[in-house]
Formats: C-alpha cells, sequence, structure tokens
C-alpha cells in the first residue's frame, strides 16, 4: 500500500520477463490515450512478438497455412506516407499485408464510395475529408508499418449490389487474411475517435530496481509494480460482444488491436493481454479469454487437423461441434441491424468449424453424425 496524505492505493509487485521491463524504460513520455506514441509502441511490439515468438506456435501454424491467402479485397486503402493522400487501389493476384478495420458502421457514414465517385476516390482523398474514425485507422495502419487498410464503406461500392455480394461472400477470408483487425470497442460510428483518453491510473508496469541475491533470482525475470485495477478490468465490454456485427470479426480475425476506453487489448490465437499486463503474466487476463480460445483455435487449425481426427482432441479442449452449438446459442441472443445477415454471417465459422472436424455443413446444419443432433 502506497499514501500521500489522504491518498492510497495498492500495487502488486510482479515478476515478468526482463525484455518487457527495457521495453517500459525505454518508452518514457506523454501516454494521454490509446493512440499516444507510447500506445502504439507497445502494439508494435505484440505486432512483433506474435510471428516469431517462440510461444506462438497457434499464430504461425495459422499463418502458414492460409490456405486461402489470395482471396483478397477487390480494393483496399493505400495510406500512403503521413503527407500524402490516401486513395483507393485494386488489388490484383499478388497479396499485399493490410489490416481491417472493425467498427460499427451505420447509415450515419458521411463518407463512403460509390459508382459516382469511385475514380475520384483511386486519385486521391483529402484526408479532412475523412471521418475522425478513418483519419485514425489511417493512423494505427501507418505507425504500425502497414501500407494498406480495408474498410468496407470505402473499399465496397455501396451502390453496387453485385459488388457488395461478392465481397460479402469472401468476408471471412478478408478477415482470416488479414494481418490484424483494428477493432473500436466504444461504441459509437465513423464520427467517434478511434482513441480515448487516459485516466490518471498507471497504465504500463514501472520496473522496480530491486536487487536480489543469485539464488533467489529467476532467469531473464525482473520485478515491475502494477496498480490493483488491474484486476477488474480485463474482460472485453460486453456491449460490443452483443453486437451482430462484431461477430465474423472477433473470431475469423488471426490478430486484434482492440481500442477500448482508455485501455488497449491484444488478442491473437496464442495471447489474451491489456496495456496493463503486456506479456500475459496475469491468470485472470487468460481466464476471461478462455471462452473464446477453443473456438478461434479451432476455425484457424490448420488442415492437417481438420483432415485427421485423431489430432483433435490433442488441440482442441472441446470438440468443434459442441463448440458450434454453442456459438449458435450466443449469436442467436446478438443485435443484427440488418436481420437477412444473420445466416452470412454465422455460416462462415460453421463451416470452418465443421471442416475442423472432418465434416461439413448442410444448409447451415451438420450433415454427416450430427445432422440430427443439430436439426434440434
Amino acid at each position: 500500500m502506497v499514501s500521500h496524505g489522504d491518498l492510497r492505493v495498492r500495487l502488486d509487485i510482479k515478476s515478468v520477463d526482463e525484455s518487457w521491463a527495457r521495453f517500459f524504460e525505454d518508452n518514457e513520455g506523454p501516454d494521454s490515450t490509446t493512440g499516444s506514441a507510447r500506445a502504439l509502441n507497445l502494439s508494435k511490439r505484440w505486432l512483433q512478438i506474435c510471428p516469431a515468438g517462440r510461444e506462438h506456435n497457434e499464430c504461425q501454424e495459422a499463418n502458414d497455412d492460409r490456405q486461402e491467402r489470395k482471396i483478397l479485397p477487390r480494393r483496399l486503402v493505400h495510406v500512403g506516407a503521413p503527407d500524402s493522400e490516401p486513395r483507393i487501389v485494386e488489388v490484383h493476384d499478388t497479396p499485399v499485408p493490410y489490416c481491417v478495420l472493425s467498427y460499427c458502421s451505420s447509415s450515419k457514414d458521411s463518407l463512403t464510395t460509390t459508382g459516382d465517385n469511385l475514380q475520384r476516390h483511386m486519385a486521391g482523398i483529402p484526408p479532412d475529408n475523412l471521418p475522425i474514425l478513418m483519419q485514425d485507422a489511417v493512423h494505427v495502419t501507418r505507425s504500425l508499418g502497414f501500407e494498406h487498410l480495408c474498410t468496407d464503406v470505402l473499399c465496397i461500392v455501396q451502390d453496387d449490389e453485385d459488388d457488395r455480394a461478392h465481397e460479402a461472400a469472401v468476408m471471412d477470408a478478408i478477415y482470416s487474411n488479414a494481418e490484424l483487425t483494428i477493432s473500436a470497442l466504444v461504441l459509437g460510428d465513423c464520427h467517434t475517435s478511434l482513441f480515448t483518453p487516459r485516466s490518471g491510473r498507471i497504465v504500463l508496469p514501472v520496473p522496480l530496481p530491486i536487487w536480489t541475491p543469485k539464488p533467489q533470482r529467476a532467469p531473464h525475470r525482473c520485478r515491475v509494480v502494477c496498480t490493483e485495477w488491474l484486476q477488474r478490468d480485463v474482460d472485453l465490454p460486453d456491449s460490443v460482444l452483443s453486437q451482430g456485427w462484431a461477430f465474423q470479426e472477433q473470431l475469423l480475425s488471426k490478430r486484434i488491436l482492440h481500442f477500448g476506453d482508455g485501455i488497449l487489448y491484444w488478442e491473437c490465437l496464442h495471447h489474451y493481454t491489456i496495456g496493463a499486463d503486456p506479456g500475459g503474466e496475469d491468470g485472470r487476463i487468460w481466464r476471461n479469454r478462455i471462452r473464446r480460445h477453443d473456438t478461434k483455435l479451432a476455425i484457424h487449425a490448420p488442415a492437417s487437423i481438420g483432415a485427421d481426427p485423431e489430432l483433435k482432441p490433442k488441440r482442441f479442449y472441446q470438440e468443434p461441434f459442441e463448440i458450434w452449438k454453442k456459438q449458435v446459442e450466443g449469436f442467436t441472443k446478438r443485435d443484427l441491424e440488418k436481420p437477412h445477415d444473420k445466416l452470412p454471417v454465422i455460416a462462415a465459422v460453421s463451416t470452418r468449424l465443421a471442416a475442423a472436424a472432418h465434416s461439413s455443413i448442410l444448409c447451415g446444419i451438420w450433415n454427416g453424425d450430427q445432422l440430427l443432433e443439430s436439426l434440434c
């Protein structure tokens, strides 16, 4: 317990990998919003660890096994350099790394691509014409070292039904083939900033230069101090998890950077953590994340696992069919802005879970031995 006059706060002392301690020391400076340079440096480090970290086997297997890698959006936003105008580019057969923006789009979106303005958008979009959420997403994309961003209102011709149908049919591949999904957790529309203010709480752990006798010293570990609020604010907000539009994004994206209310969340196939515990040392964070862990592993399982039933019990805590039943039950409780999206939104998840069990989907239900039960 630390006190100053009438002010008191409880601090937790934890042991973390020493590489994180060096990161905390090197990133001093203002951190007033979730879009600060310090926050984006943390995001970049998460992104770098995932494809190369020795514990991220699931992420690396899924990345190597992307069977649909060539299925890309027809168009992407080329973000360019900070002093250039973003523009729409057509994507052909050559895969390019890209991010996807996930947010609650609505009829209030002030800037969309239509048949009339497509050519103008391909020539360049003045940054001031972009709504604030899009401006923030472009800034994040650039800061993380990517050149392309996918957002449906700009990359899909909104008044072209054939274009909308084509992109909707491959939306699962668009999310699963993206290098990163940028997720806006604070409910709003395109006029709501992706970034939110930080409170006065300590966001990143603070290294403690405490000398420990060598016999008691864990190798490559050091001590840091964290505030007790970490014990409470570790889960994603229910307001977003209840939305139908977020269902595909949450389950089909391999890596998600969530911008929450003063907090950054990181989610990949191996890791779920927050800015206050970036190394994922706190077990409470794992317990909150385990609910989606099995589902995402089954959806992104390498084809070799789906083809060999003997490998399934080693990979999943639950059978894919049991996971599917829970997903259907949870999905029916979500809010859908467009009722006709109900089957398309869940179809890709169903197909991938069935493939993980060496089965198939027939008209929205499981074929084969699970046919009768799934009819129920």
